[in-house]
């Protein structure tokens, strides 16, 4: 080390990896391209050991149908009569002369035996109960079955011609029998085409060997017939690797037959095999290499990084005093050097900033001081305001009920007294214009005794008194409200119990402000009250479907004084520790939310 200080594990290990990773990865990406550019060649060799493996089996299909192509043509000979001595000499001609049939027969449209060579080679066997016979008969083309065991063990494969008149109309079928044992039908597969390790095989419709160039007693297991099934029903070639083995198929254009030819792809792909093992053994070799020459570049790059880093540290922790030792002249150096000029500056800074920071401190606090004072002056002096707010709303209710009192005690008292007096004088007035005059005073005043009514109902409800909150609301909402069109539905709980005087006469005279708006401004047609409670509070909501507002527009009350409404709302809910909250937008109505507590301490009249 430069300075002979020691950086902590964390930064070397940090910066070490750092460097490896990208010096390795400079020195790995041109290996690791190559690599897969020679992956990618094996690939396309491996591919090609199985395309070849394709032409194999294409051309052992071309050699086995040439071969069966020429024994079938003896089957079609004879005229046209299912069972002639024509037909007959034709099938025996071609049965002395084939190397594959084991027999040859005539069958009737019924399925019966007519003639066969060797005679009596099936006759517990039902030939026309083969699906080959059916497809044979159904299509009017040959056909070919699968392996088929007969009832004397022996194993066949059966060919049926179908034999039609001038008319085209089915007479019979000729046919023949293959037996797989025979030599001849195990040189149906071209040696030629067979090399050490691969194998060529034979299968029919149902996916089992029937022929196969490796015959020997360490023979390997053919391919699934399940896998070979779908390959045949559709006449698709195939060419890839089946389990442990590079398997092609290829079928046959005669009968639903095929030629599989399969190699271990340990054998087939050999020198794909060892290449990769070799790649892979030499692999950690190439990266021990490429891992010592990054340790070492790494390590004489990083040194002075150390150095620096250590400096940093220190400098981060607070510890300007020590200096940043002498580096190389080269950019790691111009760098500590330039570290070094801001270290001094940096302190130079810190003793000025500290020195600003306690003037600002002391300015803080006094600040701070002031702040306080005042904001216990203003909370005071909201809570001197909402006492006074409380005892106003009080003092508003008592004189409500005062003037309400009076207005009943005397002034209505004095109205029905001239009610009175005017119906006596009535009794001895004749008929004439002064009766008429009096009837009319009479009128107003029984007009003037309902108008004082009514106001004295608005100040002062004797139903909130006698009946309760939910009776006044009730009372309210048909005298006001349902007047004037508006149709109101009320959905109260039982809530007279838990609710004090004092909390439900301020509640009644939010209602009644808030049923005042809808009337004045919201041009409604539906109203919906609903006032229930918890344990703890008092909910109530009102919801209207008039032309509604934007809240914030009401927020401070305007000129005309629109908005007053709703402030004297938040108040008394204020003043009754509760919330309200408000919801509306134009066009959609407005719904009203409070939440009042309910416990007998919360206000006080």
């Amino acid at each position: 080390m430069i300075s002979g200080d020691r950086p902590r594990p964390g930064v070397r290990n940090a910066l070490q990896t750092r460097a490896l990773l990208l010096v390795a990865f400079g020195l790995l990406a041109p290996l690791v391209i190559l690599g897969f550019l020679i992956s990618s060649a094996l690939d396309d060799l491996s591919a090609r050991v199985v395309r070849d493996q394709q032409l194999l089996a294409r051309s052992a299909v071309a050699h086995v149908e040439e071969i069966v192509r020429d024994e079938l043509e003896g089957l079609y000979g004879g005229g046209v009569e299912p069972d002639s001595p024509a037909r007959r000499a034709a099938l025996l001609a071609t049965y002395r002369h084939s190397r594959l049939f084991s027999s040859v027969f005539l069958l009737s449209p019924g399925g019966e035996i007519l003639w066969e060579e060797p005679e009596g080679g099936h006759r517990d066997d039902r030939l026309l109960a083969m699906p080959a016979a059916q497809e044979a008969i159904a299509t009017g083309r040959r056909a070919a079955s699968a392996l088929t065991t007969l009832k004397n063990g022996a194993r066949r494969l059966f060919l049926f011609i179908p034999l039609v008149d001038l008319d085209g109309k089915a007479t019979g079928m000729a046919g023949a029998s293959l037996d797989p044992a025979r030599p001849a039908f195990a040189n149906l597969l071209p040696a030629a085409q067979t090399g050490e390790g691969l194998t060529t095989e034979l299968v029919d419709a149902a996916g089992e060997v029937v022929a196969t160039t490796d015959a020997g007693p360490a023979r390997t297991p053919p391919v699934d017939p399940e896998f070979l099934k779908p390959l045949l029903q559709d006449r698709r070639p195939f060419a890839g690797r089946v389990g442990d083995d590079a398997v092609a198929f290829a079928p046959l254009k005669l009968f639903p037959w095929g030629v599989v030819v399969r190699e271990r792809a340990t054998h087939a792909f050999a020198p794909a095999f060892t290449f990769r093992r070799r790649m892979l053994a030499l692999t950690p070799v190439f990266l021990s290499l490429a891992a010592l020459f990054t340790w070492g570049a790494a390590r004489s790059v990083l040194r002075p990084l150390f150095v620096l880093t250590r400096a940093a540290e220190r400098i981060t922790g607070g510890d300007l005093a020590e200096p940043i030792p002498p580096l190389p002249d080269d950019e790691v150096g111009r760098l500590g050097r330039s570290l070094e000029t801001m270290r001094v500056r940096l302190g130079a800074s810190l003793d000025e900033i500290r020195s600003a920071n306690e003037q600002l401190e002391a300015r803080v606090a006094r600040r701070t001081q002031e702040l306080q004072r005042l904001y216990a002056e203003l909370r005071d002096r909201d809570d001197r305001r909402a006492e006074l707010l409380k005892r106003f709303l009080s003092a508003q209710e008592r004189e409500r009920m005062r003037i309400a009192r009076e207005l009943h005690d005397e002034t209505c008292q004095t109205i029905s007294a001239l009610s009175f007096r005017l119906e006596s004088a009535l009794g001895e007035l004749p008929e004439g214009g002064t009766r008429a005059r009096l009837e009319e005073v009479k009128v107003l005043a029984g007009r003037a005794l309902d108008d004082l009514h009514r106001v004295i109902f608005d100040l002062r409800p004797s139903i909130l008194d006698d009946l309760g909150l939910l009776a006044a609301v009730r009372w309210y909402a048909a005298r006001h409200i349902e007047p004037l069109g508006i149709a109101v539905r009320c959905e109260f709980e039982d809530v007279e119990s838990r609710v004090p005087k004092e909390v439900a006469t301020a509640v009644f005279r939010i209602v009644q402000e808030a049923l005042l708006n809808v009337a004045r401004h919201a041009k409604a047609e539906n109203v919906l009250l609903q006032i229930a409670a918890d344990e703890k509070r008092l909910l109530i909501e009102i919801e209207d479907d008039g032309r509604g507002f934007d809240p914030k527009s009401a927020e401070r009350p305007s000129e005309t004084g629109r908005g007053l409404g709703l402030l004297g709302m938040r108040e008394r809910v204020e003043i009754l520790g509760g919330k309200m909250s408000l919801d509306s937008a134009p066009g959609n109505g407005a719904h009203i939310t409070l939440e009042i507590p309910i416990p007998p301490e919360v206000f006080h009249a």
